[in-house]
């Protein structure tokens, strides 16, 4: 079947590519799940170049939205080594935003949770609240901002009730602050 063959030789293609790209220490990979699989992403050479190309200020942490990259050391910036297909399902949420976005140009954006992270404080009482609101990603849609949580199912009770006490710290936060909700 010829598109067999078209897919092969697509696929091969694109292995070549990426082992060109390991062999000039731009790309490495990591082992996925028990197969012969592996995720690729950009070694600490390969993310200076992108950081190049883009002319990203290592003094700036960006927005996230509208292609306002921000700097993020190394170790901020690589995928997780556990829960990485929580971190693939991310992905695939960014994946299918960017596909709307060549459909529907200037609608919707997104971010993830390096740009997404809130961090607050705020008065209670005598005491200073702090607190750190991470969601998965953040959709814009025209000019509204919707959270992304990623649900695989496999978060314990004590993390699920941490993960909703901090979004009703942030709420209440929201609130006395007099921001939107």
């Amino acid at each position: 079947d010829s598109s067999y063959r078209n897919n092969k030789s697509a696929l091969n293609r694109m292995y070549e590519m990426l082992r060109r790209l390991q062999s000039k220490n731009i790309l490495t990979n990591i082992p996925v799940g028990q197969r012969e699989a592996a995720m690729y992403h950009l070694t600490p050479y390969g993310l200076e170049l992108v950081y190049e190309e883009l002319k990203v200020d290592y003094r700036t942490t960006g927005k996230g939205f509208n292609n306002d990259h921000g700097y993020f050391p190394y170790q901020v910036y690589k995928p997780p080594t556990k829960s990485i297909k929580h971190f693939l399902n991310q992905t695939t949420v960014h994946t299918t935003v960017l596909n709307i976005q060549k459909r529907v140009p200037g609608v919707y954006d997104y971010r993830d949770n390096l740009y997404a992270k809130v961090a607050y404080e705020y008065p209670e009482g005598k005491k200073i609240i702090k607190g750190i609101f991470r969601p998965d990603g953040e959709l814009q849609i025209e000019d509204d901002y919707y959270f992304i949580e990623v649900d695989r199912q496999t978060e314990r009770y004590q993390g699920l009730d941490l993960k909703f006490s901090n979004l009703r710290q942030y709420l209440m936060y929201l609130k006395k602050v007099d921001k939107p909700l």
